[in-house]
């Protein structure tokens, strides 16, 4: 190993050309500040959108009821997203312990200007941390994806079924779907009272926009199920007639598509993403 001794460069600097070297780095610092770094963060922001990737600051976080947030976020130049209700995005919330892995949630209501909400439950090891998210949390989210949107509607009357946690994009939808009245139902699964969110606004837009909402509830399976195919059809007798948009898990959603095609309605009219609930 070798080493070179002798002065540091600040020393070899003639004492008399020291502030001219400071006014010089001084002004390359400013420069750098004022014509670089503002085309380097619009580059980044070019790339970003690009990449279908939207940045976002988490503005608040709101307690639903134990055990689900809606957490509320504002950006920028959100009507580029292009969203449509019923889509979702994946999630990455840039905190120590959340940044590295992308959260699937759709948006449970409307882009209101430049803000988007997403209503999640927190019981899962990673969705639990979102309690804790403080205003100000950077956010970035890609998308969107799904198709259990208006778009691929035909009839004029249209059932939503929510189970869980998927009533986050039927809130979205049962407020926005076109329609007069009676043309959209709403059918919200969930074992007990005490597990519906949501509530108070989906009431608020049954009477704004005069819509059917029903709340199914008790344990799913055996003669008493809420979701029987004969229930189904004194609910909605009509149902055959309608478009049916499906969210929840997988095993609910299958259970749901049996109940539904056994009270007559085709199978290419029930539209389900699990993945997406």
């Amino acid at each position: 190993m070798s080493s070179i001794a002798g002065p540091s460069i600040r020393g070899r600097i003639p004492v008399g050309r020291r502030s001219a070297f400071s006014r010089l780095r001084a002004a390359g610092v400013s420069l750098l500040r004022a014509v670089m770094l503002p085309r380097l963060r619009a580059a980044g922001v070019s790339f970003l959108r690009a990449a279908g990737i939207s940045r976002l600051r988490v503005a608040g976080v709101f307690v639903e009821r134990p055990g689900v947030v809606s957490v509320y976020m504002v950006g920028e130049d959100l009507g580029s997203l292009r969203f449509e209700p019923g889509q979702s995005f994946r999630w990455r919330f840039l905190t120590r312990r959340l940044w590295p892995v992308s959260l699937p949630f759709a948006l449970s209501a409307p882009i209101w200007e430049d803000t988007v909400r997403i209503t999640v439950s927190t019981r899962g090891g990673r969705t639990r941390m979102m309690r804790r998210l403080r205003p100000g949390t950077r956010v970035l989210a890609r998308g969107p994806f799904g198709t259990l949107t208006g778009r691929s509607r035909t009839r004029r009357k249209v059932l939503l079924l929510a189970w869980g946690m998927g009533v986050a994009p039927m809130r979205a939808l049962f407020e926005t779907m076109p329609g007069g009245p009676g043309d959209v139902t709403l059918l919200y699964r969930a074992r007990s009272a005490g597990d519906l969110v949501l509530t108070h606004e989906l009431e608020a837009i049954a009477r704004r926009r005069r819509r059917y909402l029903h709340y199914l509830l008790g344990p799913a399976g055996g003669p008493g199920d809420p979701l029987s195919p004969a229930r189904l059809l004194e609910l909605v007798p009509d149902i055959a007639e309608h478009d049916v948009y499906l969210c929840g898990s997988p095993e609910t959603a299958a259970a749901s598509v049996e109940a539904l095609r056994l009270a007559g309605v085709p199978r290419d009219r029930i539209r389900a993403e699990p993945a997406a609930c």
